[in-house]
């Protein structure tokens, strides 16, 4: 059976049934790739953001340590951070969920700061004892 049939000089012109399943099946296997595709792109691209923000934290976090002689309370009072604050700036869709530290200085093994930045499923922190390398996980009390 064809479809679009039509006669010229005795031709036959058109396309069938078959030809236009492996047509619409070939365009499905392209699409599907392509969109896994994007979709490993847009996480790695996610990922890459959220651990810029946690380098940049860190280094603020150091920078901030060294002027005051301690960690800031807070790090998320924006946008005009009171005294003992700090206003970290992220990049969108993501979020400061957790942020430690110690401040008291008492357990030495303690000392530091753990921050952690989340963005939808994706968490990583970083702590003063990472050296700039972000891990996957979420800040605990005993960092």
């Amino acid at each position: 059976m064809h479809i679009s049939q039509k006669k010229q000089n005795g031709l036959k012109f058109g396309f069938t049934i078959i030809e236009i399943i492996i047509v619409i099946t070939i365009i499905g296997i392209l699409s599907t790739i392509v969109a896994l595709s994007y979709s490993g792109l847009t996480k790695n691209a996610t990922t890459a953001s959220i651990k810029s923000d946690l380098i940049n934290s860190s280094e603020q976090l150091k920078t901030y340590k060294i002027l005051n002689n301690t960690y800031p309370v807070s790090i998320t009072d924006c946008p005009t951070p009171a005294a003992g604050n700090l206003c970290l700036s992220h990049s969108n869709n993501n979020v400061y969920s957790g942020y430690i530290y110690d401040y008291t200085n008492i357990n030495p093994n303690l000392r530091g700061f753990c921050v952690n930045v989340k963005n939808n499923m994706d968490s990583y922190i970083i702590t003063s004892k990472t050296t700039l390398t972000p891990i996957p996980g979420s800040c605990s009390s005993t960092f």
